[in-house]
């Protein structure tokens, strides 16, 4: 074991690179897959540490595993077991030495995976008898890969959710949280506005946003903005854009609103929080 940890110490820690980009219904929803996978493996010599960048949820469908984490952590993986790894978390995993294992992924982002994140990692990434969960959400994402448009995006998101209990029973069940955020990624920014969303839902303002604090922590616009801010940090670390041109990407009018959002959320504007990210964050390919 300890071989195997100095192994880890001694390998670069390498970042993967996304598969897709998010389009703007996922973008809008706070919510987007950039693929799923399932993968059957042969103990084998311990991969290098790598950050995947987004968020990753995992399960073990058969066979037993070791979760390696970059600060030396290590767990035990079993059938039943699931665990989630952030984007910035550095790890590897592996079949236990002599046998074999079977496990399915989620990689995903965006503000929802951030929310969902801090209602399921409480006690670390290890997440124990949740398997089911996310190969059940697995399967779902498998039949919704190919489909495209505001409608696919909110069942994508509805399905993520349902692996935090009772943060989205509500979401799968009620059709009205799952319509609203269909319409806020349908219509561009200033042209809903929460009286005329909770109309089209039919719900009263004040029951719309009870609903998207319950679920989103926040109310329906402050969601939107909160994911359209989400997008501007990326385009503003993966692209040389001047930031008009981020403000208009990331669904803001007004560059100069854009900016006076962007400062009371970070306290500096965008070009000088631009200047501030390590040159190591700010390649577009992902990599390190």
């Amino acid at each position: 074991m300890a071989q195997a940890r100095n192994d880890l110490e001694q390998t670069r820690i390498w970042r993967q690179k996304p598969s897709r980009q998010p389009d703007p219904d996922e973008r809008a929803l706070g919510l987007w897959i950039d693929r799923i996978g399932s993968h059957a493996d042969q103990g084998a010599p311990l991969p290098g540490l790598r950050r995947i960048g987004l968020h990753a949820i995992c399960a073990v469908v058969a066979g037993r595993g070791r979760l390696h984490l970059g600060d030396g952590a290590e767990q035990d993986l079993a059938t039943g077991d699931a665990w989630w790894l952030l984007p910035d978390e550095a790890s590897a995993y592996n079949a236990r030495p002599g046998t074999r294992w079977s496990h399915v992924s989620i990689v995903c982002g965006g503000p929802f995976a951030d929310l969902l994140a801090t209602r399921l990692r409480r006690g670390g990434p290890h997440l124990p008898g949740r398997a089911a969960g996310v190969r059940h959400a697995w399967a779902s994402l498998a039949a919704l890969q190919q489909a495209r448009g505001a409608g696919a995006a909110a069942r994508r998101l509805a399905t993520v959710a349902g692996l935090c209990g009772g943060l989205a029973d509500d979401v799968d069940a009620d059709p009205r949280l799952a319509a609203a955020l269909v319409q806020l990624a349908d219509h561009g920014p200033g042209a809903l506005d929460s009286a005329g969303l909770a109309r089209r839902v039919g719900l009263s303002p004040s029951q719309l946003r009870r609903l998207f604090l319950r679920h989103c922590g926040c109310g329906p616009v402050d969601w939107l903005t909160r994911c359209r801010l989400q997008r501007a940090e990326e385009l503003l670390v993966h692209t040389a854009l001047p930031i008009q041109a981020v403000a208009a990407e990331s669904g803001f009018d007004d560059a100069f609103w854009f900016s006076r959002l962007f400062r009371r959320q970070h306290g500096v504007s965008p070009r000088a929080w631009r200047a501030s990210v390590p040159a190591s964050r700010r390649n577009a390919d992902g990599t390190p």
